[in-house]
């Protein structure tokens, strides 16, 4: 658990040109408190980026293996805000947002032989209650040999 981390004594991040770029740029995480657990959060396709919790207030963070089980569970309350997706109003539904919110990730996966199979469970909630997010999907790999996947 951390209550108002300072993440000052963290490297720099790598400088990247932001100029004309059709996506966000990405910077790998260099925070401890994160990287616990990270790879039970990696998937094909990122569904969890935490550098997007910015200015947290406190975290809870649990890892372990149970019965053949792997997992991690992380909770943050985020005060920095961010990029959102409104309910439709007026002719804009984006906007950026200063409001506080809770965001937690969930993964277990179980292991079988050099194979896989688990969950990713992400939510996002503003704490007015006037915005979420939340993503649930099947996690998975299948190595019938040693060189398929």
């Amino acid at each position: 658990m951390t209550i108002k981390p300072d993440f000052s004594q963290i490297e720099s991040d790598t400088a990247q040109i932001s100029a004309n770029e059709r996506f966000a740029l990405f910077f790998p995480e260099k925070r401890t408190f994160f990287l616990e657990g990270l790879d039970l959060l990696s998937s094909p396709t990122q569904a969890v980026y935490t550098r997007t919790i910015t200015d947290p207030r406190w975290g809870s963070r649990l890892t372990g293996k149970t019965a053949g089980f792997g997992y991690t569970v992380l909770v943050a309350d985020d005060a920095g805000g961010g990029s959102v997706v409104l309910r439709p109003r007026r002719l804009e539904s984006r906007g950026f947002s200063r409001r506080d919110r809770t965001c937690s990730s969930h993964a277990p996966k179980r292991g079988i032989g050099r194979s896989f199979v688990g969950a990713l469970v992400t939510d996002r909630e503003a704490h007015d209650g006037d915005s979420h997010n939340r993503v649930f999907g099947p996690d998975f790999q299948w190595r019938p040999g040693e060189a398929e996947t």
